[in-house]
């Protein structure tokens, strides 16, 4: 397993996260996954775990995690109803996310699991994995790209 250094405190915030939902007082997402918001807190807040991850490593002469820049060959075909041809047409930006949360990003999580014998990837202790980093730098690239294009 690629395994990667990281403090059990941000393991513990990720599974907090992903697992408290509507509880933000005890470390939960505010607004559960599909509801309107949830999509650019998504977005927004795997956005601040990897930089605060990046800053890190940094700090402790780790090397950077380098994101995907597409999808990995080995993980395709990726169904056509969440890989829609162009990621840049949704109006907003929560819109955006909800499609990617609850489509495109579990199927990747998934897959690369069961693909790359990585079980922890389809787990919420899955930043554990470098493949984690890997594929929401991926995303996270997804969602510059689409702010820079609005």
């Amino acid at each position: 397993m690629p395994a990667v250094n990281i403090p059990q405190s941000m393991i513990t915030e990720h599974v907090n996260w992903h697992t408290k939902p509507g509880k933000p007082n005890q470390g939960g997402r505010a607004i559960p996954q599909g509801q309107p918001g949830s999509g650019a807190e998504f977005l927004n807040w795997h956005n601040g775990f990897i930089s605060r991850y990046k800053q890190w490593r940094k700090q402790n002469g780790e090397t950077a995690i380098n994101a995907w820049p597409k999808i990995p060959a080995k993980l395709n075909p990726i169904p056509p109803n969440v890989n829609p041809p162009n990621f840049m047409a949704f109006n907003t930006l929560d819109s955006f996310g909800i499609f990617l949360e609850g489509g495109i990003h579990v199927i990747l999580h998934n897959r690369a699991a069961s693909v790359y014998n990585e079980p922890v990837l389809a787990s919420f202790e899955s930043p554990r994995s470098s493949y984690f980093w890997k594929l929401h730098g991926l995303i996270d690239k997804w969602r510059k790209d689409w702010a820079s294009a609005h």
